[in-house]
């Protein structure tokens, strides 16, 4: 009977510590976000004292208008819920948390915000955990499933960002935060710690440029176990048709769709990321890769000035060491729409199975190789296979660059899909059987030195009228044009050629490149 009295006796203590622990949750929950200014409701609260466990069900948290504030930006919305919060073997000792456990289910956030007029800075946000006595916490295990985030960022009245994530997942093993002033404060002066940390997500997108583009992630995974960093596929898509884009696009862009496929990367240094924003990772590889590019030349472009590809390294907001990069499957295709183009055919060239590597992919000067090395195989205009190496400066104050290489037999037909367009012209005969070049330039100028052999080159011109045609196809056949180089069946000497080109800051450094080949082979084919 005394025994039953005092089962008794404990159980009901324990369901009044629960609900007064349930009771504390709560308002504890409550208290903590609504310092903010948002909106919080709390679904359920359930509390296992013998299993040292809290669950807290459907968090909601609204906020309108200025409620809340950050650095920077004004919130104009915020809806936030998270589906279940629990933590399991809850230890709270002197000045500090932990558990066995901590599991997030099915958290989402849709936030929309508005970037400040210059000097009209905010009030410092609020600090909701500055009032929690805790220097330490330490979790065994934290879980977050099903992540949901739908970002919005107003720039202006007319432009807007707008980041939605999909399928977002985090577990992290062995962590624990520490704060280095004795409490709680967000992010700014806590050391975050986890030697174990998988993240992974469905789909992210980034919708810019009013939304006329799209960057699109899918599949990525990160473990920081392994310094692993996987991606499923990357793609750059335009929202528009080529056709229309540059016309509708605010700075009239040209149209370029990129798509990645399999990406994965070794050696990611996520703690050299975090503390010294730098981004060192040993290996990469590509299984394969679309590149498209489209320029209408018949609308108008404001002028600016284009940097070169080793510029654009040199100039990026961190430091960067990518030890190697390795590539396959790499197919370019460039179209190109001149301003006095009788038809809307553009001129094209494809680079098409593509495969190299990249060593020294760096913007680091000190400790590393003086150039960044590029080997690059593909097929030019779906025909002769060309093989280069390319060496771009690290150092922004290294004005060098040069590109050797050789292109193998090539029917010299194949070219006619960028000369009819560009030059009104075509091809009506020839072989090349090989060409080697060496490239060398500056930011303004480049020196090109050619030997390019090839057999019975003719060329048609186009559109004239017909007498006019005829004497210029004459004098080009007949009198300008040497069909072979050698001679004819290989007889006489073989002529190399030389050429320089200046380049038109404006255009693109693949615009400077292609034109560095035309002064020397015309010397060698006139």
């Amino acid at each position: 009977m005394i025994t039953a009295s005092i089962v008794a006796l404990f159980a009901g203590g324990m369901l009044v510590a629960e609900l007064c622990l349930r009771r504390a949750v709560l308002g504890a929950v409550e208290r903590t976000l609504s310092v903010t200014g948002a909106q919080v409701s709390v679904g359920r609260v359930s509390v296992s004292i013998p299993r040292r466990s809290v669950r807290v069900r459907d968090i909601h948290i609204r906020a309108q208008g200025n409620d809340l504030a950050q650095r920077g930006f004004t919130v104009v919305s915020l809806d936030a819920h998270l589906g279940c919060v629990s933590m399991h073997g809850v230890r709270l000792g002197s000045g500090g948390l932990g558990a066995r456990r901590l599991t997030v289910e099915s958290p989402s956030l849709s936030l929309v915000t508005r970037t400040i007029e210059s000097g009209d800075q905010p009030a410092a946000p609020a600090k909701p955990f500055k009032d929690i006595p805790l220097e330490k916490i330490a979790i065994k295990t934290i879980s977050i499933t099903g992540a949901t985030i739908d970002y919005t960022q107003w720039l202006s009245d007319s432009e807007s960002t707008r980041v939605v994530m999909g399928g977002g997942n985090i577990e992290a093993r062995d962590f624990s935060l520490d704060s280095l002033s004795g409490g709680l404060v967000p992010f700014a002066d806590k050391i975050l710690f986890s030697d174990n940390i998988q993240v992974s997500l469905d789909s992210l997108t980034y919708a810019f440029d009013q939304g006329m583009q799209e960057l699109r992630i899918d599949g990525a995974t990160l473990e920081t176990a392994t310094q692993n960093l996987s991606i499923e596929k990357i793609a750059l898509q335009p929202q528009l048709p080529k056709e229309e884009f540059a016309r509708r696009h605010p700075r009239h862009s040209d149209w370029t769709s990129v798509s990645v496929d399999t990406i994965n990367c070794t050696g990611l240094d996520l703690a050299k990321l975090l503390s010294e924003k730098s981004l060192s990772i040993d290996s990469v590889s590509i299984a394969a890769a679309d590149i498209r590019s489209f320029k209408n030349r018949k609308v108008f472009q404001p002028a600016a000035t284009k940097p070169m590809l080793q510029q654009t390294i040199q100039q990026l907001p961190l430091p960067l060491d990518i030890r190697t990069v390795a590539y396959r499957n790499l197919d370019i295709v460039y179209d190109e729409l001149p301003e006095s183009a009788i038809t809307d055919t553009p001129g094209t060239v494809t680079l098409t199975d593509g495969s190299g590597t990249i060593r020294n992919l760096t913007n680091i000067v000190e400790g590393h190789d003086r150039f960044i090395a590029i080997d690059y195989t593909t097929a030019l205009m779906g025909s002769g296979r060309i093989h280069s190496t390319t060496l771009l400066p690290v150092a922004a104050t290294d004005n060098h660059w040069e590109i050797s290489g050789r292109l193998g037999p090539t029917d010299m037909r194949t070219f006619n899909r960028a000369l009819e367009p560009l030059m009104n012209a075509k091809i009506t005969s020839g072989e090349i059987a090989s060409l080697d070049f060496h490239l060398t330039g500056t930011l303004q100028r480049s020196h090109m030195e050619l030997t390019m052999r090839y057999d019975n080159l003719g060329i048609e011109f186009l559109d004239r009228r017909d007498r006019e045609r005829k004497l210029l196809n004459f004098l080009a056949d007949d009198l300008l044009i040497r069909s072979d180089n050698p001679g004819r069946n290989g007889r006489g000497r073989l002529r190399s050629a030389e050429g320089d080109f200046t380049r038109d800051p404006e255009r693109s450094m693949y615009h400077f490149i292609w034109h560095s080949f035309v002064p020397a082979i015309l010397r060698t084919v006139i």
